[in-house]
């Protein structure tokens, strides 16, 4: 339940790719939305053949099918609101019962959230929500709707999320295990140098716009998406028409809506700048037809700069790259991205440090209207990097697929239990229930217990291999979720999960002992398992680096956790919430891909540091002469000091070369964030 075209947006967009992508795999999916009541400023405008597209059959009998809200004419309450919670709210239930569908997703939490949430209570269905950076960052921040937001996520089955929002939702009270990442969809195909290319001026005619001020032969800057001046967009304006005063001719041209209030506000001001003659205002296009538009164009400007919504995270500069279109893009967009080196100006893109700097933007455009020859190499090689940057992205149809499949699994489990314990209600509630317990019950005779409470628990207590399988079925449920954590371990020694999975149905007892106690339970049966099966002996030491990784990430990080600063006057120490850890073998071998078996026991020690950007964690192999630094550093201490310490501890003179030494490592060590600086006379 969510946007999903006709609605534009990156949330629209992504809710479109996978739900399609998860029906390539064989599942059903059934898309609830309100996307045909949008307004006219957000609405796409579906050309020929786009209509066909939002729904689809595919091999394996995975199918997209599309319910939308309606809105009867006549219809009104005082004061007036479209009940779009209500209307998406009742359509999902009619469409969860009539299909059997098995979980509800909320994605966007207002009001697709809240509508999910009534839906998945009334059909007694798990919920999933997935947020996205305006509603978590914007309209959570208000203070009559917070409450309301985190409400909604803390009740959740699953929340689905970005690995840099681990601690915002942790802190919020969401609980570790309901928390999944990597939930988007997987880069679509259609995004490639390769592939149709938008006629611009014969879409103009077909809209029935003019297209006289569009001119094929001329250099073409294009923008899309969302305008206004976080956008960029009156900075791209003023630089634009000084060029155009400079006597440099081009298109510009919109793919940001030809309606509404915003579309006025934008012909207005291209008006006021005398560019109007330079300009063309598209309508929005469905999101198979955005990359022709990218590919007309010979550069894209992506320049949201100084956007108040810190974890708002646009897909749209990878997008032009993937085209093999040049971009233009802010510095502030650049650092967003999962490998901002790759975005290298010059040679894969165009970076413009502040778009606010209408001369400087202006002398980075002048090189696309005039060297439209080198603008095309630029965008050829951003193609090249936008593979491996595609790469990396967290984005998993099947890993969703099968997040949700035990969400399904668990909230079924969860139900059983529920079930059973209403039974054992009905012994002390319903006479006729009791009555129709005939077993004896002297095994319960030293109990305090009614005739009828004996014979109803001698009953249930002989159903033995029921029990037991319940029983079961519960202990490997519980591991499944634990040893999904471990993916070290996983990875170079599977052959432990099974005996692993026979000490924890021994050892776990159900009882709730909080967070992360599950996952350390589980580091102790998989180390015993280890060893009964006598696997190789660096398998407790990939254990452990597991451990460690999933406690970084979890780690809630104050407001004013401290960073690296000024040496002067300070004290080195090491970091709040760096966790450093001593491991017997070479693990670093082992995770760049040596074989178990063949990794050496050779002392190496790692820190494990919470942070804040892309994978919430990160850990850093520390040579042996920064752990011996690192060692010093448990305390305050000062450089001089840290200095003598370390060269005593190794029997070295603390002579120039070795104290530079130092200063070198103590350097890298405040960098990767091991040492912060402690207050104190140096």
């Amino acid at each position: 339940m969510g946007k999903y075209p006709p609605i534009q947006g990156g949330v629209s967009a992504q809710t479109y790719w996978l739900t399609h992508q998860l029906a390539a795999l064989g599942h059903q999916v059934h898309v609830v939305t309100n996307a045909d009541e949008v307004e006219a400023s957000y609405r796409i405008h579906m050309l020929p053949g786009d209509r066909e597209q939002l729904t689809g059959d595919y091999p394996g009998g995975g199918a997209v099918r599309v319910h939308t809200t309606v809105q009867p004419p006549g219809l009104a309450h005082i004061p007036y609101a479209n009940p779009y919670t209500t209307k998406l709210a009742s359509l999902a239930a009619d469409v969860t019962d009539a299909y059997g569908c098995d979980i509800i997703i909320g994605w966007y939490l207002e009001p697709y959230g809240f509508a999910a949430s009534l839906a998945a209570r009334w059909t007694n269905r798990p919920l999933a929500v997935r947020h996205a950076g305006s509603d978590l960052g914007r309209l959570a921040q208000q203070p009559d709707r917070g409450r309301a937001y985190w409400e909604l996520l803390r009740r959740a089955d699953l929340v689905l999320t970005g690995s840099p929002l681990i601690r915002t939702m942790l802190a919020g009270g969401v609980d570790p295990g309901r928390i999944h990442t990597g939930a988007g969809a997987s880069w679509p195909d259609v995004f490639g140098p390769a592939g149709q290319t938008l006629d611009i001026p014969r879409l103009l005619t077909e809209l029935g716009d003019d297209a006289s001020t569009f001119d094929p032969q001329l250099p073409t800057i294009g923008v899309y998406g969302k305008i206004g001046t976080v956008k960029g967009t009156p900075q791209l304006i003023n630089a634009l028409a000084r060029l155009d005063r400079d006597g440099r001719r081009f298109n510009l041209v919109f793919l940001s809506g030809n309606h509404g209030s915003a579309a006025e506000e934008l012909a207005s001001y291209l008006d006021r700048r005398g560019l109007t003659h330079r300009a063309t205002m598209l309508p929005f296009l469905a999101p198979w037809r955005v990359p022709s538009f990218l590919r007309a164009c010979t550069a894209v400007a992506v320049l949201e700069n100084r956007f108040p919504i810190a974890i708002h995270q646009p897909t749209t500069a990878l997008e032009v790259l993937s085209t093999g279109t040049c971009l233009v893009v802010s510095a502030e967009i650049r650092a967003k991205h999962h490998d901002p080196a790759a975005i290298e100006h010059g040679r894969t893109a165009l970076v413009v440090d502040d778009p606010q700097d209408t001369v400087g933007l202006a002398d980075t455009l002048r090189l696309v209207i005039d060297e439209p020859h080198t603008a095309a190499t630029i965008g050829a090689a951003g193609a090249d990097v936008a593979v491996a940057i595609v790469g990396t992205r967290a984005g998993s149809p099947a890993g969703l697929a099968s997040h949700l499949n035990r969400t399904v699994q668990w909230k079924e489990t969860t139900m059983s239990l529920q079930a059973a314990q209403a039974a054992m209600a009905k012994l002390y509630t319903d006479p006729a229930f009791r009555t129709a317990v005939q077993r004896s019950s002297q095994a319960l005779n030293s109990l305090d217990l009614t005739d009828d409470e004996r014979q109803a628990l001698t009953r249930l207590g002989q159903q033995r291999q029921t029990l037991d399988e319940f029983n079961d079925e519960l202990h490997h449920k519980l591991f499944e979720f634990a040893w999904q954590h471990f993916p070290t371990v996983q990875r170079h020694f599977p052959e432990t999960r099974a005996a692993a999975m026979n000490l924890w149905r021994r050892q776990h007892d159900f009882v709730d002992r909080g967070w992360p106690a599950p996952i350390e339970l589980a580091a102790q049966v998989i180390t015993q398992a280890a060893r009964e099966i006598d696997a190789p002996n660096c398998c407790a030491d990939a254990v452990t680096y597991d451990l460690e990784l999933l406690r970084a990430i979890t780690t809630v990080l104050p407001d004013d956790a401290p960073t690296t600063g000024s040496a002067g006057g300070q004290l080195h120490v090491v970091s709040p919430h760096v966790r450093i850890i001593r491991f017997a073998h070479d693990l670093p071998a082992l995770l760049a891909g040596t074989p178990p078996q063949s990794v050496v026991r050779r002392p190496v020690t790692i820190a494990f540091i919470p942070t804040s950007g892309p994978g919430a964690a990160v850990a850093v192999t520390l040579a042996p002469a920064a752990s011996n630094l690192v060692q010093q550093a448990t305390n305050p201490v000062s450089t001089d000091d840290l200095v003598h310490q370390s060269a005593t501890t190794i029997g070295a003179r603390p002579g120039p070369e070795f104290r530079t030494a130092c200063l070198r490592a103590l350097g890298s060590l405040h960098t990767s964030g091991v040492l912060t600086f402690a207050a104190g006379v140096a």
